[in-house]
């Protein structure tokens, strides 16, 4: 089954807590944990008897009908006598697990996959002639297996049952320095020499009353004899029975015993009928008790068993209990009537009766020597019911500090009330015992009492919104209380000749950590402060006589943390912290820090550390439960446990390896169409309650190991054939890696990828190479035939169509010269009506006109016309390039020239306006959808020289102009020249006069849309701009020559996308 058990954490407490109970005691409270048909099954009996473990640490529990097995994990079932229970269990030195049941026993065998099998010793014959009831034991000497019941004791040796004469009936049965002893009825204590009985001399008393125990002492000579109604008696190392006198002889005789367990070299647990399980010496002396009161689930304790790890297992009327009783933590909560978390701790001792207080945020809890109540540990104290937040001591009265007021008790009356003092929230509290004082502080402020008449001498009402920890330094003549306030800073509150002085710290500029949780403790002797950012120390420099306090790292032990401690605490030899919630141990002479005691604590927030004076452990606060560490020795880490593979399944859920090797063990394979498996993990750890975890790696697949992780299953699927090996590792919370297992495998080849399916391949295509050389022989001359034939026509018809081809060849040869020619004529014609760039320069001089079309002619071009004083400049972009940009450029020239030349308009938006509208009728763009849609952009710009006045119209093309180093840019209006353009389009007339020597640029769109670059991208206006401004004084053939290079550069490489044509034009104000 794969149930995973539920922990109930149950601490343990003594019946009384006697003075002479050195061991056990007070100080006795191991961890229980329980097991019942929750975890391990409802269909199985609540009740268990036999107990074992096996040589991997796998435990065993005979229940009715079948044996429960855990390997701290899952609970499986073996079966073994259906509905007949397994009284006794046992595992041999060689590892075999012997099974008695009523009237059955055997072993368990391993079967062909590793699981196992029960496999009854007896027979038909033998159950029929030697009739008996329940196995009760099993013991194991070096002459065999016996199996004892009431009727009869079988002897196993050499694979053969031999019956052993019974002169009586048998009621228990032991093993004694190698031989098996047994109390025999009407006989007394017979040893078995290997051929007959023998009677232990002076055992005349058990021939009526009975033994549950025979426990060598310890120098294994002797042997404690334990019963149930005679007291103690003594086995001799001469095999004598003597009584031993014993003071404790009646308390044991009222104790109904089912048997008798050794623990370690002076304990013996004794298992009884309906008080549980009782600790005694071999005196016979009670050290404690393990009961349904204490937290087991029944008082019937049926058997016992020690695991290898020193750990008690009880097989309970009701379930199975897991004792861990060499564990140093403690854990307390509301088990033990222990509610909410832990905030703070104090242990005194009045009178010789020691008392602990615990306050938590449901309230104060109390327990005393001398408390004698089994059903909970801790007592509220019911008057209080609000968070307790602060515990001080002064001579016999107790300071309480809740967040309802501060309260007093007095601790020489038992079972007392406390007193309500005031209703001040009170989040800390300090006791100056010297100074007849007592500091409160919460979220009312704070606030100085009279230690003797409780009145207020000082009070501070700021409001606090928590307040952790006070600490005082007494230097001098100053009294130095230093309060941590969450989330705000440190207080200090100073007196001094009889005055209170407050100053307040905050911010990082002191050397606080940004969430300003501040801790105030003493470490040393001196005040230090605990925050998330390490420890702070006081630091104060005097500066022209003034003091100046900030706070500085100093360091725990022999190191500074840079990490949250809040809380620590220290007697001589050592310092007891807590750091990022972790508890350790520094040793101040060693100069180490030990951690690993505490890795298993897991019980939330730690809020508060304290270490009692003259008492031998550490208390530790968290939010969920108190938990005291033992200081005495050392939590027994377990150095060697085995990680255990325990079952191997496919897809189907079939097991193909059930978690045990033997000789019968066959190979596991795999075929590969089904190459799903499942493997199921585990490791018997059972001295903590923390989870284990585990890394895996697969050989073959992957040699890497696997992140850890508390998974107990991993599957594996679609492998490719070949051989594997599984190997998976286990470690606990205090990082120890058990034993790896590993288990190998073989995923078998495909039928299809077989030697007999290579060899049936290689033979098939080779039948099939012969039959195509064949058949493509065949086709091959037949094809040639038919290609001869073919070529022939061929030939004949590439000769006729080649003469075809010449002719049309020199065809087209002529007509592309004819083209050319045309083109050429048409640049001859274009460079004629262009105006001289010669002549532009006569009344400009300078000037510059970079024009580079696209093609042999141009869909941009330049005009210019001198009337008079008015100088008339046109950059213009006619829609397309090339041929038909050239024949718009005429257009627009001759429009131009009618114009200006012939109707004398040199305004530039009316010669815009009668462009439109030339061109609109010339190309008859009226509204119809056959009417070309041919215009142009183009920019004018008429300067009068004597005047220095500037007039500009613009068509989609700006004009840009540089004064003083600084570019403006007039903008043009937003439509075209013909086009969509409405015939009565009215252009914008921009007018001004300059009185600076000024330089102005008209372009078309082609220069700044070149591709070019490392990168294929536009050269852009922008970067074009830039250029044009940085050149700007130098004279306008330089400045042309520079944006001519620029745009070789920029577009070497690339095919030139569009005509460029820009115009530059000085206009000097200094003439």
């Amino acid at each position: 089954m794969n149930i995973q058990p539920k922990y109930y954490f149950i601490l343990l407490v003594t019946t009384f807590f006697c003075q002479f109970n050195t061991f056990f005691g007070q100080d006795f409270f191991p961890p229980i944990t329980n097991y019942t048909t929750d975890d391990y099954g409802h269909e199985y009996a609540p009740d268990n008897h036999g107990v074992t473990q096996d040589q991997s640490g796998v435990m065993y529990f005979g229940n009715t009908g079948n044996i429960l097995a855990f390997d701290g994990t899952r609970w499986e079932e073996i079966p073994i006598v259906s509905s007949r229970v397994t009284r006794s269990l046992y595992t041999a030195e060689d590892g075999t697990i012997y099974v008695g049941v009523m009237g059955d026993f055997g072993y368990l065998s391993i079967d062909s996959v590793g699981s196992y099998k029960y496999q009854s010793l007896v027979d038909s014959t033998l159950r029929e002639s030697n009739p008996f009831n329940d196995v009760w034991s099993i013991i194991e000497t070096s002459d065999g297996i016996f199996f004892q019941s009431e009727q009869q004791i079988f002897q196993y040796k050499n694979e053969e049952i031999i019956l052993l004469p019974m002169p009586s009936t048998v009621h228990t049965v032991f093993k004694v320095n190698d031989k098996l002893v047994v109390r025999m009825r009407d006989f007394g204590l017979m040893q078995w020499n290997g051929d007959a009985w023998e009677r232990i001399e002076g055992s005349e008393p058990f021939e009526i009353y009975a033994a549950f125990g025979i426990i060598p002492m310890k120098d294994k000579k002797e042997h404690l004899i334990i019963t149930q109604e005679i007291g103690l008696y003594k086995l001799t190392s001469q095999n004598k029975v003597e009584p031993i006198e014993n003071p404790n002889s009646d308390f044991l005789n009222k104790l109904l015993i089912f048997g008798a367990q050794k623990i370690g070299s002076n304990r013996i647990a004794l298992n009884t009928f309906d008080k549980g399980c009782i600790i005694i010496d071999y005196q016979g002396n009670e050290l404690g008790r393990i009961n349904k009161r204490m937290g087991l689930r029944s008082n019937e304790v049926k058997n016992q068993f020690i695991d290898y790890d020193g750990n008690l297992w009880m097989a309970l009327g009701n379930g199975i209990a897991l004792v861990n009783l060499d564990s140093r933590l403690s854990y307390f909560g509301e088990n033990q009537g222990l509610i909410g978390g832990v905030e703070v701790v104090l242990q005194t001792n009045i009178n010789n009766n020691d008392h602990l207080f615990v306050g938590t945020n449901e309230g104060l809890f109390r327990i005393n020597q001398k408390n004698e109540s089994l059903f909970r540990i801790y007592e509220k104290v019911e008057s209080i019911k609000h968070s307790v937040w602060s515990l001080k001591q002064l001579n016999n009265t107790l300071y309480i500090g809740t967040s309802e007021g501060l309260f007093t008790l007095d601790l020489t009356i038992p079972n007392a009330d406390p007193k309500r003092i005031n209703r001040q929230n009170v989040n800390a509290l300090y006791i100056n015992e010297d100074l007849n004082q007592i500091i409160t502080a919460g979220k009312q402020g704070l606030q100085v009492l009279n230690s003797k008449s409780l009145a207020p001498i000082f009070t501070f009402p700021e409001a606090f919104s928590s307040v952790t920890n006070i600490e005082s330094e007494t230097k001098k003549d100053t009294t130095n209380y230093w309060l941590g306030l969450q989330g705000l800073g440190v207080l200090k509150l100073s007196y001094i000749q009889n005055k209170f002085n407050v100053e307040f710290f905050s911010g990082v500029s002191y050397g606080f950590p940004s969430d300003h949780v501040i801790v105030p403790q003493k470490l040393n002797g001196e005040v230090v402060f605990g925050t998330t950012d390490g420890i702070l120390e006081v630091d104060q420099t005097d500066f022209d006589g003034e003091l100046f306090t900030v706070f500085m790292p100093t360091k725990l032990g022999d190191s500074i943390f840079k990490k949250p401690i809040f809380y620590f605490t220290e007697d001589e030899k050592h310092i007891w912290y807590c750091i990022d919630n972790d508890v350790g141990i520094y040793n101040k002479k060693e100069e180490t820090y030990i951690n690993r005691p505490f890795w298993g604590i897991k019980k939330g927030r730690i809020n508060t550390l304290y270490r009692p004076e003259h008492k031998e452990y550490l208390w530790i606060g968290a939010t969920e439960g108190l938990i005291r560490y033992n200081i005495k020795g050392e939590i027994p880490f377990k150095e060697n446990f085995n990680t255990l593979i325990r079952k191997v399944m496919t897809k189907k859920k079939s097991i193909i390896y059930g978690g045990h090797h033997s000789k019968k063990n066959r190979s596991i394979e795999l075929e590969f169409e089904k190459n799903f498996i499942n493997f199921t993990f585990s490791a018997p750890y059972f001295e903590d309650h923390q989870p284990i975890e585990y890394s895996y790696k697969l050989i073959g697949y992957n040699e890497k190991w696997s992140d850890w992780t508390e998974k107990t299953e991993m599957d594996f699927s679609n492998l490719q054939e070949g051989e594997y090996t599984f190997i998976v590792k286990a470690r606990n919370v205090y990082r120890q890696e058990a034993k790896p297992a590993k288990i190998s495998f073989k995923i078998l080849t495909p039928w299809y990828r077989s030697a007999t399916a290579y060899t049936a391949y290689v033979l098939l295509f080779i039948v099939i190479i012969y039959f195509a050389i064949v058949i493509s022989s065949y086709r091959l001359k037949q094809q040639n035939k038919r290609l001869e034939s073919a070529v022939k026509e061929r030939t004949k018809e590439i000769e006729e169509k080649n003469h075809r081809l010449e002719d049309q060849k020199t065809e087209i040869l002529h007509q592309k010269t004819e083209i050319e020619d045309s083109i050429n004529y048409a640049q001859r014609i274009q460079n004629a009506i262009l105006p001289l760039k010669d002549e532009m320069t006569k009344h400009l001089a300078d000037s510059f006109i970079l024009f580079w079309p696209k093609d042999v002619v141009s869909g941009d071009f330049y005009w210019f016309y001198q009337r008079g004083d008015e100088s008339i400049i046109v950059c213009a972009d006619c829609t397309g390039h090339g041929v038909p940009g050239a024949f718009m450029s005429m257009i627009g020239v001759d429009k131009l020239n009618v114009c200006v030349g012939e109707k004398g308009i040199t305004s530039p938006d009316k010669i815009l306006s009668f462009l439109n509208e030339g061109i609109k009728t010339s190309l008859r763009q009226d509204e119809s959808k056959k009417a070309t849609r041919d215009g142009m952009d183009a920019s004018i710009i008429t300067i009068n020289q004597k005047k220095k006045t500037i007039k500009y119209a613009g068509a989609h093309r700006p004009l840009w102009f540089i004064q003083d180093g600084e570019l403006h840019e007039i903008k043009a209006t937003k439509v075209a020249v013909g086009g969509f353009t409405s015939i009565d389009q009215v252009y914008e007339l921009h007018e001004f006069t300059i009185d600076k020597t000024t330089s102005f640029y008209m372009t078309s769109d082609g220069y700044a849309d070149q591709f070019g670059g490392p990168r294929n991208k536009k050269f852009k206006v922008k970067v074009m701009k830039t250029l044009i401004t940085e050149n700007y004084q130098k004279p306008m053939s330089e400045q042309q020559e520079i944006l001519e290079n620029e745009m070789n550069s920029w577009a070497e490489g690339y095919e030139q996308v569009d005509d460029i044509c820009v115009i530059g034009v000085v206009v000097n104000c200094d003439e």
